[in-house]
C-alpha cells in the first residue's frame, strides 16, 4: 500500500470516528415528533408512508389494512426538564423573587400509549380506530420546605394530559391517489400548581 493510499484511509477513519462520536437529544415542543413506532424510528418522517396502522395519524390517507389489524404501543418519554434563576441587584416593592438556584423537575419518566384497529372492507378501502396520547412535558418542582417552592406557594408544576379518538377511513382511488378522512376528538386535563401568589396580579 503506499503512503498516499495510507494517508486517504486514516482520513477516512478520522472522518468516521467523528461523525459516530455524538448523540443528538431534542423533542418536538409539547408535541410528539411522530405516531407509532416506526415513524419515531425515523424522527417523524412518514407523512407519505404507510409503514403501519399508527400511519393514519400522521396522513389518514396512508391507512392501510390488510385483512384485520391491531397494532399497540407504549412510548417511555424521559424529558429533562429544570431552571436556574440568579440573584437580581435591584429589589422592588411587592415583588417577589425566584431563589438563586437551579432545580430541576420530579417526574422523569412518563408512559405514553397508542392504540390502532382496522380492516380492509375491500381492495380500495381500510376503515379503523386510532387512539393515542400526548403529554410528558409536565413539569413538578417540589418545595424543600412549606410553605416554599419555585413562587412561595408550595410545590409548583403544570401538567397537560391529551388523548387523541380518531375513527379514520381511506379509499385508493387510483394507483397514484389515495383519500383519507379522520375526524379527531380530543380529551383533555389541566392542572397547575403552586401559583397562589399570582392572585393578586389577575
Amino acid at each position: 500500500m503506499s503512503i498516499k493510499m495510507k494517508n486517504k484511509l486514516v482520513s477516512g477513519l478520522a472522518l468516521t470516528l467523528t461523525l459516530g462520536s455524538f448523540n443528538a437529544f431534542a423533542t418536538n415542543g409539547y408535541f410528539t415528533h411522530g405516531y407509532g413506532m416506526t415513524h419515531k424510528g425515523m424522527a417523524g418522517a412518514g407523512v407519505a408512508l404507510s409503514e403501519e396502522l399508527m400511519s393514519g395519524a400522521n396522513n389518514p390517507a396512508t391507512f392501510l389494512a390488510n385483512g384485520t389489524q391491531l397494532s399497540v404501543g407504549l412510548e417511555l418519554f424521559s424529558p429533562d426538564r429544570k431552571y436556574s434563576a440568579s440573584d437580581v441587584d435591584t429589589f422592588y416593592p411587592d415583588a417577589f423573587y425566584l431563589q438563586a438556584k437551579t432545580q430541576k423537575s420530579d417526574n422523569t419518566l412518563f408512559a405514553i400509549p397508542e392504540f390502532a384497529i382496522g380492516h380492509q372492507l375491500n381492495d380500495k378501502v381500510s376503515i379503523g380506530l386510532l387512539v393515542y396520547g400526548n403529554g410528558g412535558m409536565n413539569t413538578d418542582y417540589s418545595a424543600d420546605s412549606e410553605p416554599e417552592g419555585t413562587f412561595y406557594a408550595g410545590t409548583t408544576g403544570v401538567d397537560l394530559k391529551q388523548m387523541f379518538i380518531s375513527p379514520t377511513i381511506s379509499y385508493k382511488l387510483n394507483e397514484q391517489i389515495r383519500l383519507g378522512v379522520s375526524p379527531i376528538y380530543a380529551v383533555q386535563q389541566f392542572k397547575a400548581t403552586g401559583l397562589g401568589n399570582f392572585a393578586p396580579f389577575s
